[in-house]
């Protein structure tokens, strides 16, 4: 039996933003698991944005030559903010 799967697809356009803020924020759910290695991919037109989830901060790490234009940041372990039994 396969665990439950731990890739997501967001819309950009979903994302919160704030007045005076240059940061765009979501929040989302994942499966509850201790602490995991994730890969992260962002599909944008032209800037390279650092993502902060949680306290981890990634930057692009391999940009696709084109259309479309996806940012490759490499693997992270991520926190899910699991407490287990």
């Amino acid at each position: 039996m396969r665990g439950a799967r731990t890739d997501r697809i967001f819309h950009l356009k979903d994302l919160n933003d704030y007045p005076e803020s240059e940061s765009l924020d979501m929040a989302f759910w994942l499966p509850a698991v201790a602490n995991t290695t994730r890969r992260v991919w962002l599909m944008a037109p032209e800037s390279s944005p650092a993502l902060s989830i949680d306290d981890v901060t990634i930057t692009p790490r391999q940009v696709s030559e084109g259309p479309p234009r996806w940012l490759d940041y490499g693997t992270a372990e991520l926190p899910c903010r699991f407490i287990g039994p």
